[in-house]
């Protein structure tokens, strides 16, 4: 498990890399406790090819989880 300063740098890094694919569109961001991942949810709805090169932006694993009340959902592990 990461502590609470490399969680806050990962929660930094994530919100750069989705400003630099697709612009300042982050809805929230934040950590699950119980699973262990970030939850990622944007201002935005991304399309199947944006989703896919996003995830590929970020220094963790991360995959599309669908569509929420404002945008594109993700999740990060951090395992």
């Amino acid at each position: 498990m990461r502590d609470l300063c490399e969680i806050l740098a990962l929660e930094d890094e994530i919100r750069s890399d989705v400003a630099a694919y697709c612009g300042d569109c982050v809805w929230s961001l934040g950590y699950e406790h119980a699973t262990g991942t970030l939850e990622l949810e944007l201002t935005r709805h991304l399309s199947d090819d944006e989703c896919e090169g996003l995830c590929g932006q970020f220094p963790l694993s991360a995959f599309y989880k669908g569509e929420g009340r404002k945008g594109s959902l993700f999740t990060l592990y951090l395992q």
